[in-house]
């Protein structure tokens, strides 16, 4: 799965490689599920979706970067 941060030609270079690890293995590529998490929200008014969007996006960042400490510093517990 690539994630939200991750650019569309790192993303196809990602997917190449692999597919070939798949192929390998002996599956058929039209087997593997690959998808993009990417974030969508909609709404009428402009400046609402920025101030609802930044929060969400700042929060669940902020969430990530929390957890990915926590995981690279196990003496640590989680929040």
């Amino acid at each position: 799965m690539g994630g939200p941060s991750g650019h569309l030609e790192g993303l196809k270079e990602c997917r190449a490689v692999f597919l070939d690890a798949w192929e390998k293995e002996g599956k058929r590529p039209e087997d593997a599920e690959i998808f993009i998490l990417r974030e969508v929200y909609a709404d009428e008014d402009t400046p609402r979706v920025k101030e609802v969007v930044w929060k969400i996006m700042l929060k669940a960042n902020q969430n990530t970067f929390s957890a990915r400490k926590h995981m690279q510093r196990p003496a640590l517990k989680p929040p």
